[in-house]
């Protein structure tokens, strides 16, 4: 490569790991539209199929060439699972992404000079790693929450982040002998050690044992003087033990000597362990792989699949706090088994730069960007990490830096004959064009439809149409359509809101939302049967859904059918169990707490929906004669949204 083009590759580097922690970590249209653009750049510049043949030439490190083959074995498995997924444009989106950072991991691991810019990666890294933590440090003290969670917006996904900062930070820290550097990085290792602690996420602490251990392993044996080795540590816990306890009491508003804050459980809220609702999480990923083994739902599905595995209202999750589970149930064995092999390629890498290391301190480096992957990748086991672009891409860049450090410079190539050259234009053209329209897709979505939901709410609807109608002028969203049907529903227009429904549908065929609108809308055109076959369909997917068993009823109540209708609405308060209630009271009431209101002047829709069914079924006894059992649903219609506790009172 020439020096500019150096500065280019190593600038879009230094680009991709420090922006995409940012923006809800990294969870951003506009932020994925930047990330394709650059991936756009990056085909086009630096793509080459030489890459091809440098792999060839990995055979002789096995288990290089495994780490190699086995995630283009697994990109292959999921373009054709995608064929069979139930949500095919999320598992197309999905995909696209996954081939966009494996694009980036290969330029990464084949630029010929990376292993003398890795200092300057480290470094940047630890800077962002420092930012992100004083952020999360700062927020932590000024906002009403009790952990840290800097720019994600979720402690837990925060505290994976930092699983890999952290062996970095320790790495620069031991390795320094110069007074002034060993003081700067005794307080930024201090202090994001400090934020990571007061993340508070138990499975991140178990997730980053087995690191340390390794950490203090090879830093001691390569430390030619011990009591330097000893003496930095205990600098390192009695400052942290220092930062912790500054922070705590400045949240506490009182000397605190107790690093943890503790979650103050609200008063008669009834909260499952998370443990047990772990297990339930997973459960739902273990039945959604018993129906479908070998292709799975889709990937990206969970979310829209689980509901119909949900055991409990209050066991609702987007995410199933595992992936190496979820990618189970959305993509069967085959997908899973393929990743099952890509991430046990990446363990044997670490065991290769462990016995590598112990021999042969040059190694450290590469063991050191192991100890990255391996932290957020048992996270990954217990967390939504995954779900955070943030640490999905990490997990891709820091890969890539391990395979750039261990490879060998390729002693061929084969970008020279005609048929790879052509072979070359041709991937590039159809790579290029791809990221070119994912790209200007999510960054109009990314402006419009955030625009649109705000309209919406305001109840300007035309409006809101037609920035939806804009969000997904290039990529067909199937949540664009379903806000854009709702907005067209409640102007009145029925038949267009069927339309965006079914061609929602199309894309997400599992989406209960979609078949509820669909059967509202043909409620409204008096297609009755349709109307019911719709509701039901999202009943079965969404069976905690309290307002679809409500709008089945009113079908049946529209056909004038009461009974019918009473034994949908018997069949809906079913699903319903006073655990669940209090729940989500305490949930409510922990809400309107952080607001600063009354409990009562917060509306929590879960609740709402929970009081109506039971007023509807309520209103149905009373027109079949029964008003001992009308009084008795409309009393626990009340007592619902009442405040925790009241109905004790009384």
């Amino acid at each position: 490569m020439t020096t500019i083009k150096e500065k280019i590759f190593i600038g879009i580097l230094l680009l991709l790991l420090a922006l995409s922690p940012f923006f809800k970590g990294g969870n951003n249209d506009i932020l994925l539209a930047l990330l394709y653009f650059v991936g756009v750049i990056s085909g086009a510049v630096f793509l080459n199929v030489r890459y091809l043949s440098g792999i060839k030439e990995q055979k002789e490190n096995s288990t290089l060439y495994l780490s190699f083959f086995s995630l283009l074995i697994f990109l292959l498995s999921l373009f054709v699972l995608n064929f069979f997924s139930k949500t095919p444009y999320l598992s197309w989106v999905i995909f696209f992404e996954f081939l966009l950072y494996s694009l980036f991991a290969l330029i990464i691991a084949f630029f010929d000079d990376l292993k003398n810019y890795l200092p300057l990666i480290f470094n940047v890294f630890f800077l962002l790693g420092l930012i992100l933590s004083l952020y999360g440090l700062y927020v932590y003290e000024v906002a009403n929450y009790p952990r840290v969670m800097s720019f994600f917006y979720q402690p837990n996904a925060f505290a994976g982040w930092l699983l890999f900062v952290l062996p970095l930070a320790f790495f620069l820290f031991f390795r320094e002998r110069e007074v002034n550097k060993i003081l700067i990085f005794l307080l930024g290792t201090s202090l994001i050690l400090t934020a990571f602690i007061l993340a508070n996420s138990r499975g991140a602490f178990l997730s980053f044992i087995l690191p340390l251990f390794f950490l203090f392993y090879f830093l001691y044996k390569y430390k030619p003087n011990k009591k330097d080795f000893f003496r930095k540590i205990a600098a390192l816990i009695v400052l942290t033990f220092i930062f912790v306890t500054l922070f705590v009491s400045l949240k506490e508003g009182k000397f605190s000597l107790f690093a943890l804050r503790s979650f103050k459980k609200t008063e008669g809220m009834p909260v499952p362990s998370t443990i047990f609702l772990r297990w339930k999480f997973w459960e739902g990923a273990f039945l959604m792989a018993k129906d479908r083994p070998l292709t799975g739902y889709g990937l990206g599905s969970y979310k829209d699949a689980y509901p119909q595995y949900q055991y409990a209202p209050l066991a609702y999750t987007k995410y199933p706090h595992n992936y190496y589970i979820e990618i189970l149930g959305e993509t069967g064995i085959f997908g899973a088994l393929s990743f099952y092999i890509f991430i046990f390629s990446v363990l044997l890498l670490g065991m290769f730069c462990f016995k590598k290391a112990r021999r042969d301190k040059r190694y450290l480096p590469g063991f050191f960007l192991f100890l990255s992957l391996l932290g957020p990748m048992v996270h990954n086991g217990v967390e939504m990490d995954c779900h955070f672009r943030a640490n999905l891409l990490y997990l891709f860049i820091f890969l890539a830096l391990l395979w750039g450090f261990l490879r060998k410079k390729e002693k061929t190539s084969i970008s020279h004959k005609k048929p790879f050259c052509i072979f070359e234009k041709v991937v590039k053209i159809v790579l290029i064009f791809i990221f070119l329209v994912f790209s200007f897709g999510f960054f109009l979505k990314g402006i419009n439809f955030p625009k649109g939901e705000d309209l919406k709410k305001k109840g300007r609807q035309k409006e809101a149409i037609s920035k939806f109608q804009t969000a997904r002028s290039i990529l067909p969203d199937p949540e664009i359509y379903l806000e854009e049907g709702i907005s067209n529903f409640v102007i009145g227009n029925y038949s267009k809101a069927q339309d965006l429904a079914e061609r929602g549908l199309s894309l997400n065929k599992i989406d209960a939302s979609l078949y509820q609108l669909l059967g509202r809308s043909l409620l409204k055109q008096k297609e009755i049967k349709k109307a019911i076959d719709a509701f039901r369909k999202g009943v079965t997917l969404s069976p905690y859904s309290m307002d679809i068993w409500q709008d089945l009823a009113d079908a049946y109540l529209t056909k004038g059918n009461l009974r019918k209708a009473r034994e949908v609405l018997m069949e809906g308060v079913s699903h319903i169990d006073d655990l669940s209630i209090n729940y989500f009271k305490g949930q409510r009431r922990g809400f309107a707490k952080q607001l600063g209101i009354k409990e009562e002047e917060f509306s929590l829709p879960v609740l709402e929906n929970f009081s109506k069914i039971y007023e509807k079924l309520s209103e149905v006894e009373n027109f079949l004669g029964n008003k001992t059992k009308a009084q008795e649903y409309s009393q626990k219609a009340t007592e619902i949204i009442k405040p925790l506790g009241e109905e004790e009172k009384r």
